[in-house]
């Protein structure tokens, strides 16, 4: 008789469910409350614990936690305005450390101290956190191949493309004429899907009549963020992708959706909602910006990319640098795919969403809106020709005229609520691995005793910027919209009513260093590089929408309701509002 064999993995499973069918699900319960008060209470103890290095140095504060080796990484993912902003208050410390998933990461609340360790590129490297938001976002794989990440990412990477000169100009007025051509055919007033433009299909249009005139009732959100992204997606990656992916920004919202828990690493079987779907629309949209790279590739080396992708010529000198300097250093197609699903989520979720807060911001002001179509009439007007003059007893549509260059340059006004809404609603965040000790030290204040703090090599460094934006120590009442605060200071003493927007002088404001410099602190140019984001050229795409919508436009809220800004809630990189906006649009001429 043979003796039957029992695995050994089996024995230990067997053995353990005899274990667990025993034990109580209160006690259980019971057990892990015991552990996460027993961890709090441990880690309240030790965060007034400081140690003094024979330098004169201190050690950076550890902001206590419930959940062992966890730590904050669950507050990080989802709640990491909150977690900012509850751990500084509650320390009150320029530098404190939080545990994530048993590493030391320090949080730098003192812009002072956040300008001078981002100096030191020595001392801090961001390809870890690059690799990781690549990977766990983006769906990249091992396979990069020889890419030279600080080039790539650098200011003479292909990001000069979109912020230096005279790319910078070109590319703007690229999106300028796109914007003439697109905005008087904003919305058709077609009550047939078939006939209206592909974001009118994704916003919800609906068509009324008003005293004879047409008149639509839509989303504002949806149709700002739509509208935007095609015409900036047109003028960067061409209009073969365009008509290739029509439904791709569809496919990015249901996936920015659910970023955050994406970059938790959270896998797609845990019963999060949504999550499933934004993993889908993720695989989508790496498969879209694969087909892409492999049509750009065999345009360059003079192969047949096929008939949807023969006519790659309007492709921006900015991706056409990113796709090369991919291929030069011999990554994959799927490798490649990743890194452009990261440029075309940075350059459509950022911008897009600004645009509409600011819009919402000056049609909710009258004396504001009044002020700033008073300046920006010169540089963005909009007209209907004289039917007869064509010689057709048809009416003719009307044209809108936008000089880009003069738009950023001559309207002071419309530039300071731009970065008012860039102060009130981005969520920038710059993150990095110490590589060598380094000792960060506050700024002397009289009668303040200043810290030099050490952070250790193999530490992790995060510089949340909008902790800064919105602290009543740099910004006054940070909490209200108010684009003079981005007015030099001699100005600002003598501005306490919307009449003094008249009195400021277009060259002094453009001109002061003052706007610059606070516009640098809201949104540093070395915060997160791995986006591929560029504020000058978001900028410049921002002032131009904002002016054609409010020239061509006439917005106001559904069923006769007053402006009131709506509720918002954190995204993945700025702010969302909680509820979308239906406004009922006429055009203005």
């Amino acid at each position: 008789m043979e003796e039957e064999t029992v695995s050994v993995p089996l024995l230990i499973f067997q053995s353990l469910s005899e274990v667990v069918s025993g034990i109580s699900p209160l006690l259980v319960l019971a057990l892990v409350i015991s552990i996460c008060i027993l961890t709090r209470i441990t880690t309240g103890i030790t965060s007034r614990l400081s140690r003094t290095y024979p330098d004169g140095t201190i050690s950076v504060r550890q902001v206590p936690y419930w959940l062992p080796y966890v730590g904050h990484a669950f507050s990080l993912g989802f709640r990491r305005r909150k977690l900012f902003e509850n751990a500084r208050k509650s320390t009150k410390e320029a530098v404190v450390s939080l545990n994530v998933r048993g590493k030391s990461h320090n949080a730098i609340f003192s812009p002072a101290i956040a300008a001078a360790l981002l100096k030191q590129s020595s001392s801090l490297s961001t390809e870890p956190a690059t690799d990781y938001i690549l990977k766990n976002a983006f769906g990249a794989g091992r396979s990069v191949g020889t890419l030279n990440r600080s080039d790539f990412y650098g200011g003479s990477g292909p990001i000069q493309f979109l912020s230096k000169e005279p790319w910078l100009t070109d590319i703007t007025s690229a999106i300028a004429r796109q914007v003439q051509q697109a905005m008087p055919n904003l919305l058709s007033f077609s009550p047939s899907v078939v006939d209206q433009s592909t974001w009118e299909r994704l916003s919800d249009v609906s068509i009324s009549h008003e005293n004879g005139e047409p008149i639509c009732e839509v989303y504002l959100f949806a149709l700002v963020r739509n509208f935007i992204g095609t015409i900036s997606t047109t003028a960067l990656m061409g209009s073969a992708f365009t008509e290739a992916f029509p439904y791709a920004l569809n496919e990015l919202w249901n996936f920015d959706g659910n970023f955050n828990a994406i970059l938790s690493s959270i896998p797609r079987w845990i019963p999060f909602p949504g999550l499933v779907s934004s993993y889908s629309s993720r695989r989508r949209l790496l498969l879209a910006m694969k087909v892409f790279h492999d049509a750009f590739a065999a345009t360059e080396i003079g192969v047949d990319p096929g008939f949807d992708w023969r006519d790659m010529d309007d492709v921006s000198e900015a991706v056409k640098a990113r796709s090369r300097a991919l291929i030069e250093a011999g990554c994959s197609a799927e490798a490649a795919a990743s890194e452009h699903l990261a440029f075309f989520w940075a350059m459509n979720t950022i911008t897009n969403t600004l645009v509409f807060w600011n819009l919402v911001h000056i049609l909710s002001d009258e004396e504001l809106h009044e002020k700033i179509l008073e300046e920006i009439a010169p540089y963005s007007n909009a007209a209907r020709p004289d039917w007869r003059e064509s010689g057709f007893n048809i009416p003719e549509p009307p044209r809108l005229r936008l000089d880009a260059n003069a738009l950023v340059s001559s309207c002071p006004i419309l530039k300071a609520t731009y970065y008012e809404s860039l102060r009130l609603y981005s969520l920038p965040l710059s993150y990095g691995q110490v590589t060598k000790d380094v000792s960060l030290a506050e700024p002397t204040v009289a009668d303040s005793p200043s810290s030099t703090y050490k952070c250790e090599a193999g530490t992790y460094v995060a510089i949340p910027h909008f902790i800064h934006n919105m602290n009543t120590d740099s910004f006054h009442e940070p909490t209200k919209f108010d684009p003079q605060r981005f007015f030099p200071h001699d100005l600002e003493k003598d501005s306490d009513t919307p009449d003094n927007y008249e009195s400021s002088e277009n060259e002094k404001l453009i001109s002061n260093d003052s706007i610059s410099q606070k516009a640098n602190d809201i949104w540093p140019s070395e915060a997160s590089p791995v986006l591929g984001f560029s504020r000058e050229f978001a900028e410049g795409q921002a002032l131009v929408f904002t002016a054609a919508f409010l020239t061509m436009w006439n917005i106001q809220r559904a069923s006769g309701r007053r402006w009131t800004v709506p509720r918002q809630k954190a995204g993945s990189a700025v702010c969302v509002p909680r509820n979308d906006v239906m406004v009922r649009m006429k055009l203005r001429v």
